[in-house]
């Protein structure tokens, strides 16, 4: 007959097997992650398994003293308080879902409100088990003086040695980071770098802006080297911009809840960030269209969500649903154009000779200028102006923004949006000075069955919280309808 004390030993017994078991694990896959002689990507599978077993000997840790309370209560060794066990049990339950947390936020917003907390619960029970551990001891606590309370005594160092190790691993994340864009060097494999990479996964694998290192690599897409990033889980979206870039810090640029519910790809455009160029080859959109073709193929990725905003972004989606109609499951296009105009051409030229003559600076003011409408710009000015400001990708790299322009000013597809065949929503943009209704208005028309919406209060950009609260519901609305 199974009694109590069965259960909780078995249970007990599972938790020592699962904690130190899996450690194990992480511990071997952190080494083949040092592995130098692997490529990134090999590495990046260790890293991304270490990761998920992780959170194994993590729910353990957690589970493990109120197991063990049972268990000895059971066993007739105390006989703990309902409030007590109470207690034991909601700490328990409050970790549990903190380490669930983290890895379910993994690059996401929220994400270090999480790793904080759990650094602070680590320190209080630390603190608390220390102190009942010492005084049961010493026979003045509540558990026997024996070797019961030299167990919990001994069982308060672990919470200090998981804090001190997740922090030696905070130099790891960086590392890798390099390691994808600049390959392996001996001053990021060697100590006290890489060498770390030991335990603790899914804290090292979490950089402090939140991205998920264990998918962004480089890869190399249509003839250059393509920095990519892969955001969450669900149905795949491809989010792509104007002349900047929805990834490494600019996750919060896109839709609010988009990462919470979709496998998000982003890539930096040739030139841009972390991505090469070859200045040989003509710069067109479908030559960028030829590169997120590359890079959803390189994934495995078909029937993907195609969502262009405020510039060449929605033009590449154009280009993509033309030429890879397998690939478009549904496209939303908002601030876009299908032929260019002498007004919108000048304006791109204008914005050219603006940052090659005068410099970025000029520029981000004059794109700024054109782009929000003048009571958020008033409201916001020194935050959207500067080095950290808007366009921020494009400071110095005057080369790379005059080929997006290339690129932008050549591009054509009237005659030929009838063969975009997916579900297509159009956003008008009302205030919009740069790409207003006359040129979003031909896109919809041109696309049998496409939807279209116009929005009178809003410019170039979405701003403000009720602009962009008002885009992320119906973007949702949207991709659940298709």
């Amino acid at each position: 007959m199974i009694t109590d004390i069965d259960v909780w030993k078995f249970i007990h017994i599972l938790l020592f097997v699962y904690w130190l078991g899996a450690d194990l694990g992480v511990f071997m896959l952190a080494r083949a992650a040092q592995r130098s002689d692997l490529t990134f990507d090999q590495r990046v599978i260790a890293l991304r398994m270490a990761m998920r077993i992780d959170i194994l000997p993590r729910l353990s840790f957690a589970l493990m003293f109120p197991v063990g309370l049972e268990l000895s209560a059971a066993l007739g060794l105390l006989q703990p308080s309902l409030a007590t066990r109470t207690v034991s049990w909601a700490v328990s339950a409050l970790w549990v879902a903190i380490v669930i947390g983290m890895a379910r936020s993994e690059g996401r917003r929220g994400a270090a409100a999480l790793r904080h907390a759990n650094v602070l619960l680590h320190w209080g029970l630390f603190v608390v088990v220390g102190v009942i551990g010492v005084t049961s001891a010493l026979g003045h606590g509540p558990f026997p003086a024996g070797w019961l309370g030299w167990k919990i005594l001994l069982f308060a160092p672990i919470f200090f040695c998981g804090i001190m190790i997740d922090r030696e691993c905070d130099p790891v994340a960086p590392a890798f980071a390099r390691l994808a864009t600049e390959g392996s060097k001996p001053d990021i494999e060697h100590p006290p770098l890489l060498n770390r990479a030991q335990h603790s996964l899914l804290h090292y694998a979490l950089p402090s802006d939140h991205r998920p290192l264990s998918i962004m690599p480089i890869a190399t897409i249509n003839d250059h080297s393509m920095y990519y990033e892969v955001l969450g889980q669900g149905e795949p979206v491809l989010c792509m911009g104007g002349w900047g870039t929805f990834c490494h810090e600019n996750h919060g640029h896109l839709a609010r809840g988009l990462v919470d519910r979709y496998q998000v790809i982003l890539f930096d455009y040739r030139g841009i960030r972390d991505s090469g160029d070859d200045l040989a080859v003509p710069s067109t959109m479908e030559l960028h269209a030829r590169d997120a073709i590359g890079l959803l193929d390189h994934l495995g990725l078909g029937k993907v969500h195609l969502m262009g905003l405020v510039g060449m972004g929605a033009c590449i989606c154009q280009e993509i649903a033309i030429r890879r109609p397998d690939l478009a499951r549904s496209m939303l296009n908002m601030g876009a154009w299908c032929e260019v105009d002498d007004f919108l051409r000048d304006q791109l030229e204008m914005f050219r000779w603006i940052h090659r003559d005068l410099g970025f600076f000029s520029f981000q003011k004059a794109v700024t200028l054109l782009s929000f409408d003048a009571e958020y710009y008033n409201a916001n000015r020194e935050r959207l102006l500067g080095p950290q400001g808007g366009w921020k990708e494009l400071n110095g790299r005057y080369a790379a923004h005059s080929r997006l322009i290339d690129a932008c000013v050549a591009f054509d597809s009237k005659d030929r949006l009838h063969h975009v065949r997916c579900p297509s929503l159009i956003i008008h943009a009302g205030k919009d000075v740069v790409t207003a209704p006359r040129n979003t208005l031909p896109i919809e028309r041109g696309i049998s069955g496409a939807i279209g919406i116009l929005w009178e209060d809003v410019a170039h950009v979405v701003a403000g919280k009720e602009q962009k609260v008002r885009f992320a519901n119906t973007l949702f609305d949207w991709l659940r309808s298709t």
